[in-house]
């Protein structure tokens, strides 16, 4: 979804919890602070869909890394993620299990790309990076990135989980995978990865815990409240969440 450029951006406030509010109010540059309260606006729009609730009635918990989630223990409640990049803003919604989404911008030079490859990636990413033609090695790149951030996400903690702990494949002409995860056995049978790419220059990522997912994608376009009591609202269908 592209978030950029859009007014009214009191009408998307009005959604928004105090604790948001607050965090939208560090924010020093207004474009940023924008896009924050339309995202978060919005992720309350499409989960008040799934969950029958007026979006400003949502209350989110926070695990210790800061990644909201919805209260209770009931194992088929909505998991859900959100991530930025430059104007766009992508959302995960399952009922699956834990989930986690990355959305980047491709536009590093390609020597950078190599200096950040060394020091983050496993040495099986790297080697399989170095091993790419040079026309393919900011796609490579992207690819191990995207999918290494969708998986600290998904788990809840970030980029405090070191990224050479772990190895995902990267080669464009390989699918999406979880490879392995240093001191966990079987860990990567039990994620799914699936690339998101909504358009150039933009390339996404998604780690959802459980098996042979599929991922249903729709576009949404933001509707502007035509009256100071009228809230805005989103444009599309919500897809049906897998269990």
């Amino acid at each position: 979804m592209d978030i950029g450029g859009h007014s009214g951006i009191s009408e998307w406030e009005r959604l928004l919890s105090e604790d948001e509010h607050l965090r939208a109010g560090r924010c020093s540059d207004e474009d940023v602070r924008a896009r924050y309260v339309i995202s978060r606006g919005v992720l309350r729009i499409l989960l008040g869909g799934y969950l029958n609730e007026k979006a400003h009635r949502i209350h989110f918990v926070y695990n210790p890394r800061g990644k909201p989630g919805l209260p209770g223990l009931d194992p088929n409640r909505v998991q859900f993620n959100l991530s930025h990049a430059g104007s766009a803003v992508i959302f995960g919604f399952t009922r699956m299990g834990r989930i986690g989404v990355d959305l980047e911008m491709m536009t590093r030079e390609t020597g950078h790309l190599e200096d950040f490859a060394r020091r983050f990636f496993s040495t099986e990413e790297y080697e399989a990076f170095l091993g790419l033609p040079e026309d393919l090695r900011r796609l490579g790149f992207f690819n191990c990135w995207t999918r290494k951030e969708a998986y600290v996400k998904a788990i809840g903690e970030g980029l405090t989980m070191p990224l050479n702990r772990f190895a995902v494949a990267l080669r464009p002409d390989e699918p999406a995978k979880l490879m392995w995860v240093s001191g966990q056995p079987g860990e990567s049978e039990r994620w799914t990865m699936i690339d998101a790419n909504p358009a150039i220059p933009y390339i996404g990522a998604v780690a959802v815990e459980g098996l042979a997912c599929s991922i249903l994608r729709r576009r949404f376009s933001l509707v502007q409240g035509r009256g100071k009591k009228e809230t805005p609202s989103v444009a599309g269908d919500l897809p049906n969440l897998q269990r």
